[in-house]
């Protein structure tokens, strides 16, 4: 069986590996190849995805609950599922921003997960489209759609960074984030976890 010390460990390293994911897509992209930044940028979300998914079984295991390997890894599998346990925010442009209702702004966030999931792979495989007469590039990927996948995916880790690390030893902010349960893992693992800062992350793509 899983221990919820073993869980909270998880969930700090997938932090760590969601910001190295994050700060290598900024190098990629900074280097003129947009589509596999993106690919670096959706992975990166998922860690953030597994890591809030880990601190959610920590709770059900402190709670009484038993979970073995293979429940754990059920659990925290699916790459939607990830997607969407990483959406903190929403951001809207252009157009969308200036005729947002409560109800389009539902309906982004109901879409995001699965809309972030395809990017993945449009941004990652050569598939023929269902015409059956034309090809997904992912060359065709641009700078600018490269940079706003980022630009949110950093946002998302910012969120996660400050809920965690500013506040996390707050009872009483963000509760789902198990601040106080997640610090005291943290002091008991064998091996420190270091986390790149979000200023670190906006400079990778330009953000000062």
């Amino acid at each position: 069986m899983v221990t919820e010390q073993s869980l909270l460990e998880g969930s700090w390293l997938a932090l760590a590996q969601a910001a190295r994911l994050l700060r290598s897509a900024g190098v990629v992209l900074q280097s003129g190849d947009p589509s596999s930044a993106v690919v670096l940028g959706m992975l990166g979300r998922e860690e953030m995805g597994r890591s809030r998914l880990l601190r959610d079984l920590s709770g059900e295991v402190s709670a009484g609950k038993t979970l073995s390997v293979n429940e754990v890894a059920r659990r925290c599998g699916g790459h939607v599922d990830k997607q969407s346990a990483a959406a903190l925010s929403i951001m809207l442009r252009g157009a969308a921003a200036k005729q947002a209702t409560p109800q389009s702004v539902k309906a982004k966030a109901k879409r995001q997960p699965q809309d972030r999931h395809d990017a993945r792979k449009d941004s990652l495989y050569v598939d023929l489209k269902a015409s059956g007469k034309d090809w997904n590039r992912p060359m065709d990927v641009t700078d600018e759609q490269a940079r706003d996948h980022l630009t949110e995916a950093i946002n998302d880790y910012a969120n996660a960074w400050d809920q965690l690390v500013v506040m996390g030893l707050t009872p009483g902010a963000h509760p789902h984030t198990r601040g106080p349960a997640m610090h005291a893992a943290l002091g008991k693992m064998s091996r420190p976890v270091e986390l790149i800062g979000p200023v670190e992350l906006w400079r990778t793509i330009g953000i000062k």
